[in-house]
C-alpha cells in the first residue's frame, strides 16, 4: 500500500497516525499506511459485538505497540542521521569513497586483493618492480638535471627581460660573444629599447692579509651591473655611479661564500679594506647566498666571488680600451612592452651607425641578442635533451617489458573475467583488479627509482664536472618527487590497464571461451611488444655505437702536446710588487730555475695560455705578399708568449728551425716560432725560417716551425699560432700572468711523491705573497675538453646495454609463454613421431619473427638517430650504417633468448603432458 493513501478513520487510526509521526519522514512514507491499517483492524476487533476477552488483548497489543514505538523511533531517527551524513559526504566527494567502500570488490578491497596477489607471486612482483625502478630511476636522474639546469628560473628580477649582447664579425659570432667596451657604452647611450646596459670582464686579483694568499676569480663590471640584474645585497650596498671612475673604483662587493669562508661572516666587513694585488679595496656590500653570477666570460672561467667597478669613466681616451680590443661581454635589460625583435632592429641600426663612424675598427661588426638563460646553459641544452631522449627510449622498453609480463598475468585471469562478466560485472569492474596491481607496482617501482636516481645523479655530476652550468641547483626536491610520482602512476596505469583491456575484451566477446584462445591473442600482442622492444634497443645501441666511435676518434686526435706526467699552475705577480718588466723577468727566471732543479722534473717552461684551457688571445698578423681578406689588411693569429724550455716541457715538437731559447732576451732581435698551419698557409712547400712578418705592428723573424696544437677543443682545426719570447712580448697581459709547465717522470699529483708540496715551497720561498692558482695536471686540462662527450657516451652506452638486456628478457619471456601455451600440441606432435629438433626449430622461428620485424624498424630508426646526432659526432662517416652493422648482434641475442626456452620442448614427455590436460 502506498504511504500516501488516505488512512481509514477511527480511534485506532488516529492513534496510529499519532505514533507514526514519531518516526522519520522516510519511515512514514514507506511504512506509515501499513501501520495505520494494522491499528485500525485492532480497533475494529475492540468494537461492540467483538468476542469476549478480545478487548483486553487489543488493549495489550496497543500498549505494546506504543512501547515499541517509543523504543524504535529514536533508533530510526539516529539511523536517518547517519544516512544523511553519509549522503553529504558522498555529495562532496562525488560518491567515489562511499561507492568504493560499499561496492563489492571496491577500491580498498581491490587494493588489499592486489597486495595479496602480488605477495603470492614474489618473483613476478620483484621483476616488474626492478624493471620499472631502472627505467624510472634513470628518468628521474636526467629530469633532475634538466630541472636544475634548464627549468630552474634565473635568480634575478624578471629574468626573461635579460639578454647578453653578443658581438658578431661579418655575421659570425665572435669567440665567447665578446665586444669592445666603447661599443657597449654607445649601445647604453643610444639605445631606447634597453633600460640598462652593462659591460663585464674577468679579473683574477690576489687576496692577501686574510690567511693564505689566494688568487680569486673575480669580475670587473659597470657600476650598474648588479642593479641591472635586479638583486639585493645581503648586507651593505652595491656600487654607485660615482664609483665607476678611475681613482674611486677601488671598492668591491663580496660573494656570500667568500664572506663566510675568508672573513667568518663578520657583518663589520662593510667599510673595511682588504688587500687585492697589494692595494687596499673597500668592501661596500655582500651578495645574497642565493646569488648566481651569469658568468658572461664563458665556462672556461670560474664563477666570480668578487666584483669591482671597471673605473673607465672620466679617463683620457688614450687610456680607454680601444675599439679594436673585443674582450668584454655585455648584458642588457629590455624595457617593458618592448619586443626582442624591435630591440634587435634598434641594435642593428646602432651597429650600422658605428660601422660608418669607425670604419677602421667596426667594419663588418654587428650585435645579436641572446637570452641570458641560454648564455648560462651554453651548449649543454642539446646534450641534456639528447640524454632525455635516450632515457625515454629506455623507459619505453622497460614499460613494454612490464606490459608483456602483465599481459601474461591478465591472460591467467581471462576465465575469471569471463565468469564475472557472465554474472553481470561491468567493464570497469573487470579492469579494476589489474589497474590496482599496476598502480601498486608502479608506485613501488617509482620508490625504487628514487633510490637508484641518487647514485646515477652523482655519476652524471661527476662526469660532467665543471662543464655543467648551475650544477649547485641540481638536487632531488619536491618537484622531482612530484614528477616521479606522476610518472609512476602513469606507468602503473599503462602497464596494468592496456594488457587487461586486451585480455578482458576477449573475455567479453567469448564469455567462457578456452584459455588457449585467450592465450593466442595475448601471444600476438606480446610478440608485437617484443618487436617494439627490439626496435628501440637497436636505436639506442646505434646511438651508443656512433657516440662511442666519435669519442674514440676524439681521444686519438693528436693535440700537439704530450699531457702525461705534466703539472701546470698559474702565477700572476701583481704590478704593485713587480712594476717593471725587468722585475718580472727576474722573478720568472728564478722560479723556473728552482723548479727545474727539483727531483723528477725533466723540463720546465711557461706560457701565458695553456693549450685547451679555453682562453684565447688573437692579434693582427701581416705577411708580405699575402694580403688578408679582412678590410683591415691583417690576418688574425693566436699569439702566445713562452719561455725557453716550454716546448720540451709540454711535448710539442719543433719541426724546422729552433724554439725559443735563452738568447731571445728583451734586448735581442725579436723572433717568433709559428705553427705548421701558418707555415702551410703562407709558405706551402717552402721553409719559412728566416722570413719576416709583423705581429701587433712589430716586425719579427721566424726562427722555427712547431707542430700544430689544439687551441680551444680537440675537434677543432688548429688556428694560425705564433710563439713569442716572453721577454719580447709587447702586450702587458702576455707577460705578467704565466702558466708554469713542468714535465715529470711520473704522476705529478701523486701525494706519495710530494711534488706539489715541493713546488709550492719553492715558489713561496721566492715570494710568499704570490699564490699558485689552478694547480692541476695537463691531463686534467685535456680531459675537461672531452667531459661533455664522455658524459653523453657513457650514459647512452649504459642505457643501450640495459635496453639489450631488457630485450633479451622480453624475447625469453615470450618464447617461454609460447612453449607453455603449445605444450599439449607439441606433446601430441612428438607422440605422433615429430622430430624434436624440428619442433625446437619451429619454436625458435616463431620467436624470431617479431625480433626480425623489430630489427627492420630499428634499422630505419637508427638512420634517423644518426641524422639527429650529427652535430655531436667527430669524424664518424658511417653513422647511418650503425643499425645494419649492429643488427647481427641483436639477432644473436634473440636466438639465444629464444633457444633456451625452446630447448625445453625436448624435455616434454608426451604421455605426462597429455595426462596434465
Amino acid at each position: 500500500m502506498s504511504g500516501r493513501a488516505r488512512p481509514p478513520r477511527g480511534s485506532g487510526g488516529r492513534l496510529a497516525r499519532l505514533l507514526v509521526r514519531l518516526y522519520p519522514k522516510r519511515f512514514r512514507e514507506r511504512y506509515g499506511a501499513d501501520l495505520v491499517e494494522l491499528h485500525q483492524r485492532l480497533a475494529d476487533e475492540r468494537a461492540p459485538g467483538a468476542r469476549r476477552g478480545a478487548g483486553r488483548a487489543v488493549i495489550g497489543s496497543l500498549l505494546g505497540t506504543l512501547l515499541d514505538t517509543l523504543r524504535d523511533a529514536p533508533a530510526a531517527h539516529l539511523e536517518e542521521l547517519r544516512r544523511s551524513r553519509r549522503r553529504r559526504i558522498a555529495s562532496r566527494t562525488g560518491g567515489a569513497l562511499t561507492a568504493a567502500r560499499r561496492a563489492p570488490g571496491g577500491g580498498w578491497r581491490d587494493t588489499v586483493t592486489a597486495l595479496r596477489a602480488l605477495r603470492r607471486r614474489p618473483g613476478f612482483s620483484l621483476l616488474v618492480i626492478a624493471t620499472l625502478g631502472l627505467g624510472l630511476g634513470g628518468l628521474t636522474a636526467i629530469w633532475t638535471v634538466i630541472g636544475g639546469v634548464l627549468l630552474e628560473p634565473l635568480p634575478y628580477a624578471e629574468p626573461d627581460r635579460l639578454y647578453q649582447l653578443w658581438g658578431t664579425e661579418q655575421g659570425e659570432l665572435q669567440v665567447a660573444g665578446t665586444v669592445a667596451y666603447l661599443d657597449v657604452m654607445d649601445w647604453r647611450e643610444q639605445s631606447e629599447a634597453f633600460s640598462e646596459v652593462a659591460a663585464y670582464d674577468e679579473w683574477t686579483p690576489i687576496l692577501t692579509g686574510a690567511g693564505e694568499p689566494v688568487r680569486l676569480p673575480a669580475a670587473l663590471v659597470s657600476a650598474n651591473f648588479l642593479d641591472l640584474l635586479g638583486v639585493e645585497p645581503a648586507i651593505g650596498r652595491f656600487f654607485l655611479p660615482s664609483e665607476d671612475v678611475d681613482g674611486q673604483d677601488r671598492v668591491v662587493v663580496l660573494d656570500f661564500g667568500l664572506w663566510q669562508s675568508r672573513f667568518g661572516g663578520d657583518p663589520a666587513i662593510v667599510g673595511r679594506s682588504i688587500l687585492l694585488n697589494g692595494r687596499p679595496h673597500v668592501v661596500v656590500g655582500v651578495t645574497q647566498a642565493s646569488f648566481e653570477d651569469p658568468g658572461l666570460s664563458g665556462k672556461s672561467f670560474e664563477p666570480p666571488v668578487l666584483w669591482r667597478p671597471l673605473g673607465y669613466l672620466g679617463v683620457e681616451d688614450d687610456r680607454l680600451p680601444n675599439r679594436g680590443s673585443s674582450s668584454y661581454a655585455a648584458v642588457g635589460r629590455l624595457r617593458e612592452r618592448v619586443s626582442p625583435e624591435a630591440a634587435q632592429a634598434e641594435l642593428g641600426t646602432i651597429a650600422a651607425r658605428l660601422e660608418s663612424e669607425y670604419a677602421d675598427t667596426n667594419q663588418g661588426r654587428g650585435v645579436v641578442m641572446v637570452p641570458l638563460a641560454e648564455q648560462l646553459v651554453g651548449d649543454v641544452r642539446p646534450s641534456l635533451l639528447m640524454l632525455l631522449g635516450a632515457m625515454a627510449c629506455l623507459l619505453a622498453i622497460a614499460l613494454v617489458n612490464v606490459a608483456s609480463l602483465m599481459l601474461g598475468r591478465a591472460t591467467e585471469r581471462s576465465t575469471e573475467a569471463a565468469i564475472r562478466s557472465s554474472l553481470g560485472a561491468g567493464r570497469w569492474g573487470l579492469l579494476r583488479p589489474a589497474v590496482s596491481e599496476g598502480l601498486l607496482l608502479g608506485l613501488a617501482g617509482g620508490a625504487l627509482g628514487l633510490v637508484l636516481a641518487q647514485p646515477l645523479l652523482r655519476t652524471i655530476l661527476g662526469l660532467a664536472g665543471a662543464d655543467l652550468p648551475r650544477a649547485d641547483r641540481v638536487a632531488i626536491d619536491g618537484r622531482t618527487l612530484l614528477f616521479t610520482t606522476a610518472m609512476s602512476l602513469v606507468a602503473g596505469v599503462l602497464c596494468g590497464l592496456l594488457p587487461a583491456i586486451s585480455s578482458i575484451r576477449g573475455a567479453l566477446r567469448g564469455r567462457l571461451r578456452s584459455n588457449a584462445s585467450a592465450g593466442r591473442a595475448a601471444l600476438r600482442l606480446r610478440s608485437a611488444l617484443v618487436a617494439m622492444q627490439v626496435a628501440l634497443a637497436l636505436v639506442l645501441l646505434s646511438g651508443g655505437a656512433v657516440l662511442t666511435s666519435s669519442f674514440v676518434n676524439l681521444l686519438e686526435v693528436d693535440a700537439g702536446i704530450e699531457p702525461r706526467g705534466v703539472l701546470t699552475f698559474d702565477l700572476a705577480p701583481p704590478s704593485s710588487r713587480y712594476p717593471e718588466p725587468a722585475d718580472l723577468d727576474r722573478y720568472y727566471a728564478e722560479v723556473l730555475q728552482r723548479l727545474s732543479a727539483l727531483p723528477g722534473v725533466q723540463a720546465a717552461g711557461a706560457i701565458n695560455i695553456v693549450p685547451l684551457s679555453g682562453s684565447f688571445d688573437g692579434n693582427g698578423l701581416a705577411v708580405p705578399g699575402h694580403p688578408s681578406p679582412d678590410p683591415d689588411g691583417e690576418w688574425s693569429i693566436q699569439t702566445r708568449s713562452v719561455t725557453p724550455g716550454y716546448f720540451e716541457a709540454i711535448g710539442t715538437p719543433i719541426l724546422r728551425g729552433r724554439g725559443i731559447e735563452a738568447r731571445d732576451r728583451g734586448d735581442a732581435p725579436p723572433v717568433v716560432v709559428i705553427n705548421e698551419t701558418a707555415a702551410e698557409r703562407f709558405w706551402p712547400g717552402e721553409d719559412p725560417v728566416g722570413e719576416h712578418v709583423e705581429i701587433v705592428g712589430a716586425e719579427v723573424e721566424i726562427v722555427g716551425v712547431a707542430a700544430d696544437t689544439k687551441h680551444l677543443a680537440l675537434d677543432q682545426e688548429a688556428p694560425l699560432q705564433a710563439y713569442l719570447s716572453r721577454e719580447q712580448a709587447v702586450a702587458a697581459w702576455q707577460v705578467r700572468r704565466q702558466s708554469i709547465v713542468l714535465r715529470t717522470d711520473a704522476d705529478p699529483l701523486d701525494p706519495a711523491r710530494g711534488l706539489v708540496a715541493a713546488v709550492r715551497g719553492e715558489v713561496w720561498a721566492i715570494d710568499p705573497e704570490i699564490p699558485l692558482a689552478s694547480l692541476r695536471s695537463l691531463q686534467q686540462v685535456v680531459d675537461r675538453t672531452v667531459s661533455s662527450d664522455l658524459l653523453r657516451t657513457v650514459i647512452t652506452v649504459a642505457f643501450a646495454v640495459l635496453a639489450l638486456l631488457l630485450s633479451l628478457v622480453g624475447i625469453y619471456g615470450v618464447t617461454s609463454y609460447a612453449v607453455a601455451l603449445r605444450r599439449r600440441e607439441l606433446a601430441i606432435r612428438m607422440a605422433l613421431g615429430a622430430r624434436r629438433r624440428r619442433v625446437v626449430g619451429e619454436v625458435v622461428r616463431q620467436a624470431m619473427r617479431p625480433a626480425v620485424i623489430g630489427l627492420l624498424l630499428g634499422i630505419a630508426g637508427s638512420w634517423g638517430v644518426a641524422a639527429a646526432l650529427r652535430s655531436f659526432l667527430f669524424e664518424v662517416d658511417g653513422a647511418p650504417l650503425a643499425g645494419p652493422i649492429l643488427a647481427p648482434l641483436l639477432v644473436a641475442v634473440a636466438l639465444v633468448a629464444s633457444f633456451v626456452p625452446a630447448r625445453r620442448v625436448t624435455r616434454i614427455e608426451p604421455v605426462a603432458a597429455l595426462r596434465e590436460e
